[in-house]
């Protein structure tokens, strides 16, 4: 399989993903449960129509897998979504999230026993460093002034600030945690794709998504929460051939939402299918560069001097690391 066509789609959807996500953040910080039930729902009644084809397709994989494998990711997901509703930002979680490069290496190096040329981790901390110093840069005056402010009013009044500063280091450790637990991840799913073949991948996008849905009951009051404030929220006019009413803004952005994500979750499948998972983090990585500068242009964000040495050093670094992976790759499938 090309790698070509998933990385096109990793990129297209999963960068209109964040956008959409943003907006919503923006709009209502405390819902992040629902954005990820939603999208949980909305991926396993997908794939349980076009993979799995109704129930009529069989699973060759082994029920206890997938079990450890969605518990899992569902704990992943709902940490990486919640750490959003603790004041650190969409940049700042940018730059969290930018370090799964060097963890998945470091995971594959101790687990697989994978070995990597010194040059190889030059690249992939080059990149990181450059997403570091991008989003760094755009985080600058929406976090950490902020948490600033937020600690001069408290001590105005008396306060104690280590709440603000609570909250925040909360969201940070959810960020954190979810990291490592998405590289671990990414190496268990190359080992169990690779055990299982082609079938596999297809059939997974559907059990990491169906099985964890129970779990949502643990959190059915601050889901109905929050469809009460989606519910509230400004009227949008719907005027096509087939639909002419108004609909709420913040169901209108979870629409959209959960459809790029679906998006974005089965071009990822895709390209784990055809690379490595150092390969998927590391175009997962490249990708929240390129919602960075989607959100200096679309949001007015500033682009200083440190997001230009940010993008010499990410861009430096890919080309850095395909220059050496793209002549092995060729070699490994002429001797398979």
């Amino acid at each position: 399989m090309s790698v070509a066509m998933p990385i096109a789609a990793v990129f297209v959807s999963c960068s209109a993903n964040v956008v959409i996500l943003e907006q919503q953040i923006k709009l209502d910080s405390g819902s992040t449960n629902l954005i990820t039930f939603s999208q949980f729902l909305f991926n396993a009644a997908m794939s349980f129509c076009t993979v799995m084809q109704f129930g009529r397709r069989k699973s060759v994989v082994p029920l206890r897998c997938w079990l450890v494998y969605t518990v899992v990711f569902f704990v992943q997901s709902v940490a990486n979504n919640n750490a959003l509703s603790y004041d650190i930002g969409v940049p700042l979680h940018m730059i969290l999230k930018s370090s799964t490069p060097v963890v998945s290496m470091l995971l594959s190096a101790v687990s697989l026993h994978k070995r990597y040329p010194v040059s190889k981790w030059i690249a992939v901390l080059a990149i990181t460093a450059g997403i570091a110093i991008c989003t760094l840069a755009s985080a600058e005056s929406k976090t950490f002034k902020g948490i600033e402010k937020t600690h001069e009013q408290d001590d105005e009044m008396g306060g104690k600030p280590v709440s603000a500063v609570g909250t925040w280091l909360t969201g940070v450790g959810l960020v954190l945690f979810s990291v490592v637990v998405a590289s671990g991840m990414g190496i268990y799913q190359e080992v169990l794709f690779k055990t299982f073949g082609q079938q596999a991948i297809d059939e997974g996008i559907f059990y990491s998504h169906a099985l964890p849905l129970p779990g949502f009951l643990f959190l059915a009051n601050d889901l109905r929460h929050h469809m009460k404030i989606y519910s509230s929220s400004d009227p949008v006019k719907i005027n096509l051939e087939f639909v002419d009413d108004t609909i709420p803004v913040m169901w209108l952005l979870l629409m959209a939402n959960v459809v790029t994500m679906y998006g974005c979750t089965s071009s990822v499948f895709s390209l784990i299918a055809a690379s490595s998972s150092l390969t998927v983090t590391l175009v997962v990585t490249l990708r929240k560069f390129v919602s960075l500068l989607l959100s200096v242009f679309l949001f007015q964000n500033t682009f200083t001097f440190f997001h230009w040495v940010g993008t010499i050093l990410v861009f430096g670094g890919t080309v850095m690391y395909t220059e050496m992976r793209l002549p092995k790759a060729k070699i490994k499938e002429k001797e398979a």
